[in-house]
């Protein structure tokens, strides 16, 4: 059976490509190598590994968004910095998108199927979140 060839960078998403430059961007401005990330991720979620980290910024994947979040947490950035706006994820709408409003808050738009548990799960943390 012949070996497949390896995936080329033009297949991946843009917007994990671009996610990759802005995680880089924040390894070299912290001074930081990917375990030196992974190790601080590790307080926040425990099972994230430096492979993990290399995934993301050579933009073969797009973190979750508990791990993004650690991540973020991690680096001392909010998650927008990390996350472009207006990508698309291999031409299929982005689970989710973050946009940062004038106040300081996040407007999360989440574009996924889930089940009625989850969902009323996210209402009540909104309502929560409201009062």
């Amino acid at each position: 059976m012949a070996k497949k060839p390896p995936a080329s960078r033009d297949k991946f998403s843009p917007e994990a490509l671009e996610f990759g430059r802005r995680l880089q961007r924040e390894l070299v401005r912290k001074q930081w190598n990917q375990s030196d990330l992974a190790r601080a991720a590790k307080k926040f979620v425990p099972d994230i590994e430096r492979y993990n980290i290399s995934h993301w910024v050579r933009g073969q994947h797009m973190p979750t968004p508990v791990n993004l979040d650690a991540i973020a947490r991690a680096l001392g950035v909010e998650p927008t910095t990390l996350i472009p706006q207006g990508a698309v994820n291999g031409g299929a709408p982005s689970p989710f998108s973050l946009m940062t409003q004038p106040d300081g808050r996040v407007e999360l738009h989440i574009n996924r199927t889930v089940s009625m548990e989850t969902a009323m799960k996210i209402a009540a943390l909104l309502q929560q979140e409201d009062k």
